[in-house]
Parts: C-alpha cells; structure tokens; sequence
C-alpha cells in the first residue's frame, strides 16, 4: 500500500478544516502518517480524528494559536508527501473556491497541486489538476447518515436553504421566483443580525419564506433536504461548485442550480444528467436576467418524476464512484503514479489564475 506523509502544519486551522475530507480517504487508500503530527493528537488514531481534537483545541484552549493564520488563502493549502521505494513524490491540494493559485510557494515546491476550483476556461500550470471539493465537516457517521437519506420519503415538493451572506439581491430574486412555484415547498433563509440583514426579513416573509437568524443544524439540515423531491441550490459568488455539493451526491438528491459552475471536477458534473441549471453559463451578475426561468425550471424538473428519479439516482452513483473519499483518495495516487506524463517545462497561467501577491506561508523541508 502507497506511504502518505501529512507535512502541513498543525497549528493552521485553515489547512486542519479544509483537508479532512481528504485525509478520510488518503487513509483508507494509503498508510497515512504525518511527519509533524503534535503529540497532544498522537493518541488519535487516523489523522482526520486527530485534525478535529487540534481544532477543538484551538478554539477552547489554545486560541492564539489560531490567529497566527488569518482567513487568507495561502493558508488553505495542505501539503503530503508519497512515499514510493525511494522515490518522493510532493504533491498539494488547494481547496480555497477561488480559481486563483492559492499558495506560490506551494506550487514551486509540489510535483503535482490538485486544485479543487480549477476553472475550464482558465490556463493553469500542467501540474495543476482538478480535484473534488471535499467537504471537511465530514466524518464517517456523517457521511453514512446522508447516505441513508436516499430512501427517505419525500415530504416536499422542493426546497431551497440559502445564507444571504453573498449575492443578496440576486438570493432575493430566487426567493421571490422560488415562492411563485406551485407544490409543497420550503424556503429558509439564513440572515445575518450583525451584517444588518434584519432589513430583508418582510420582503422575505412577503414571499412565504422562514428567516432564522443561526444556521441550521446540520443534521436538522440534511434530514430537510434529503426528504425534498428536488433540491435547489446557489452558486457562490465565485461561481464554483458549490462546497454543499458533496451533501447533495451522497444523499442522492435531484438538483437545480441557478448557473453551471465554471469549475470542473476530475469526472465533470454534466447539466441535464446531474443537475438542470437555469441560466446555463450566463453571468449572473449579467444584467438583465429573467427569472421567470427560475420559477419554469424547477416546476418543469419537478413536473417530470422520471426525470426527478434519473438525476438523484446518477447523483447516488456518483458519488459512490467518484466523490466518496477513499474514491478521491484513489484518483489522486493514480494521478501521482501518472505524473511523468506533466510536462515540467509547462509553468504558465493566465492572469486571472495567477498567485495571490501576498504570500508568506510557512513552507516544510519535505
């Protein structure tokens, strides 16, 4: 079985939070160990279970700890290292959705960087790769909870649970398209106090939307979308795949999206068998949209059971084949054992891709 050393820092919350999803699966498809593994988490035996007691740690007992890594993208970056005979192979995973290069540094020192928003119009590096959005709240038990939620009976029609943390007025306008659509339906809306967001709670009320001021447990959640016939979601203002996505795959749910995501996974999530999504590839900062095609397009999906039934079972099978974590595991050592086909030579990306300027991550000697 293939050697993975985890070299990134433990005292980086950024790294701890956003690799999880990944450690899952590199254990289960390689003998994982990490070289600066602290010894407050050697007790734990798999390095996903140890990254939670090191964050728990920093936020109950070691704080400060924390703040020596602000919310800034060149600390999202998680470094490994495959062992292989006497070969090493240095590989990254950049998880932040933007479709900039996270970490310079980073990508001078890695053989390979899996890039989870890789953008399709974008040009990267040759040993840029795509990669999964993996989703670090996630634990075996979760994970198996949302799986059981694909024969859940379905008490609504369609259900739409969104935060107005970001593109407000266009959140405001699917709301309001969303409470035109005939059937059973919930419409949640997370709305911030300290972001002065109380000033949307009539007009949301207006459309027959709840406004809750906390987000919603995550297994109160998970049970309300997994017992929707269809689900809508939202791209970020990044126009990523949604980091939900995850969720959404592994409970095998239908799927409207505002816009196609302008980033691809590995195996790209295809419109029309995955999701069905309402304004295709046009910006959604474009001026004007319709959303009329918001309120037709979900009540032609959910209009259509067969259509419904196809989307949430090729989800379900997605997932099992290609964003499970030991599957994403397993795609990155065949990646790594191909590298000799990534050209070395081939360092140039287009400017809307090129490295965020300020860069001063701490950098191991693996």
């Amino acid at each position: 079985m293939p050697r993975v050393d985890f070299c990134s820092r433990w005292d980086n919350p950024h790294v701890l939070n956003y690799n999880r999803y990944y450690l899952h699966g590199l254990h289960d498809a390689a003998t994982l160990t990490s070289s600066t593994r602290p010894w407050y988490v050697a007790p734990f035996g798999e390095p996903a279970a140890g990254a939670r007691v090191s964050l728990f740690l920093m936020s109950r007992i070691f704080p400060r700890l924390g703040r020596r890594y602000p919310n800034e993208t060149q600390y999202f970056v998680g470094q490994y290292a495959l062992r292989d005979g006497s070969d090493t192979i240095r590989f990254a995973i950049d998880p932040h959705d933007n479709r900039k290069i996270a970490s310079k540094p980073i990508l001078d020192w890695a053989d390979v960087y899996f890039k989870s928003n890789k953008w399709r119009s974008e040009r990267y590096p040759s040993k840029v790769l795509p990669i999964v959005n993996g989703n670090g709240i996630h634990d075996r038990q979760s994970l198996a909870f949302l799986r059981s939620l694909r024969d859940a009976p379905k008490e609504w029609d369609f259900t739409f649970v969104s935060r107005l943390a970001t593109g407000v007025e266009h959140n405001l306008r699917i709301f309001e398209a969303l409470s035109r659509v005939k059937g059973r339906k919930r419409l949640i809306a997370v709305l911030y106090e300290e972001l002065g967001q109380d000033e949307y709670v009539r007009t949301l009320e207006g459309f027959g939307v709840t406004c809750v001021g906390r987000t919603l447990p995550a297994r109160e959640l998970w049970t309300l979308l997994g017992r929707s016939r269809v689900n809508f979601i939202r791209l970020g203002m990044k126009y990523c795949v949604p980091w939900r996505m995850i969720d959404f795959l592994c409970m095998g749910s239908c799927l409207v999206l505002d816009r196609r995501p302008l980033s691809d996974w590995p195996v790209p999530l295809d419109e029309g068998r995955h999701f069905v999504s309402c304004f295709g590839d046009r910006d959604v900062d474009a001026a004007p949209l319709d959303y009329r095609a918001v309120t037709e397009t979900v009540e032609r999906v959910a209009a259509s059971p067969d259509l419904v039934e196809a989307i949430a079972r090729a989800n379900a099978d997605y997932y099992d084949r290609h964003a499970a974590p030991e599957r994403v595991a397993d795609y990155m050592l065949r990646a790594l054992a191909a590298r000799d086909a990534i050209d070395p030579r081939d360092t140039a990306y287009g400017e809307n891709v090129a490295p965020w300027p300020a860069d001063t991550v701490w950098m191991n000697n693996v």
